[in-house]
């Protein structure tokens, strides 16, 4: 089968090692072992290095932080989603139609991003079978982790027409595909649940006793440990939390976590303040 995968969002790329980059490649692998043949459009790959190129040569940066402080979160967020908006007009549809007409795929399959609609009526357009990728329940998690928008009553409404359009979603958790049933009211027989997983293959096999000796370990420790991004809405910092409680009571107790992410430096503060450093294994930077 002949694969469009389209990635619409502005900065996700699959050149980075965080989560949504590491996602998309291993999704386009898997389709490629499966013996598909796959059209690979990431938006993010043309526009991320333009973007941080910009923002370090015109000073945007120190710019937009000022903005931040002294505009309403509400307005700034707001000024976020119309460009968002802006850039699935502009940007991705004729991006995206191009595409259509260039490789006459047999199936689409997209990295569905709130704001940004066009994927199902395309693919409806030219006769195509269209699948969204749903990695989280979009706009509410705009709305705790950027804050509220002017444009999320528009976003809700833009979400259920976009699922009904579509063929086909493949959600990321079972909780997830329940919940596009009762906020969208998507049937549930046009929902495929794909969990998050990890390739083995990239990835090296180790022993209690090989990790006893790297982090000085005893055997009668017990181990906690986190794997993944770390960024806010991960909370992790939850987890130092819980761990600095349990470690009252349980002495022989130790917390790794492997990952990377924009909340490391907060997280080693956090296991200072909490007074277990010493006993919580962090990636080092």
């Amino acid at each position: 089968m002949r694969i469009l995968y389209f990635s619409s969002h502005p900065t996700h790329d699959t050149l980075s090692d965080v989560g949504y980059s590491t996602h998309q490649r291993e999704m386009i692998e898997a389709m490629l072992a499966l013996g598909h043949e796959v059209i690979p459009i990431i938006i993010g790959n043309d526009r991320i290095k333009e973007i941080d190129e910009q923002a370090v040569s015109n000073g945007s940066v120190s710019f937009i932080s000022r903005f931040k402080r002294v505009v309403p979160s509400i307005i700034w967020q707001s000024v976020k989603d119309i460009q968002m908006l802006s850039h699935g007009v502009r940007t991705v549809k004729p991006r995206f139609e191009q595409a259509i007409i260039k490789f006459k795929p047999d199936a689409i399959y997209e990295r569905t991003e709130i704001l940004i609609g066009v994927g199902a009526q395309l693919a409806a357009k030219h006769k195509v079978p269209h699948i969204y990728e749903v990695n989280g329940p979009g706009v509410e998690e705009m709305i705790k982790f950027e804050g509220r928008s002017l444009m999320n009553g528009f976003a809700e409404r833009l979400e259920k027409i976009k699922y009904r359009s579509t063929s086909a979603i493949c959600s990321v958790s079972q909780d997830l595909s329940i919940f596009l049933q009762n906020r969208y009211s998507v049937n549930p027989d046009k929902i495929t649940t794909i969990p998050n997983a990890y390739n083995p293959e990239h990835f090296s096999i180790y022993s209690r006793n090989s990790l006893d000796v790297k982090f000085n370990f005893k055997s009668t420790d017990l181990v906690f440990g986190f794997v993944g991004s770390i960024l806010p809405f991960h909370g992790v910092d939850l987890l130092v939390n819980a761990f600095a409680e349990v470690k009252k009571s349980f002495g022989q107790v130790k917390l790794l976590i492997v990952g990377s992410g924009m909340s490391l430096a907060d997280l080693k503060l956090l296991a200072q303040k909490k007074g277990v450093s010493n006993d919580v294994f962090l990636p080092v930077k």
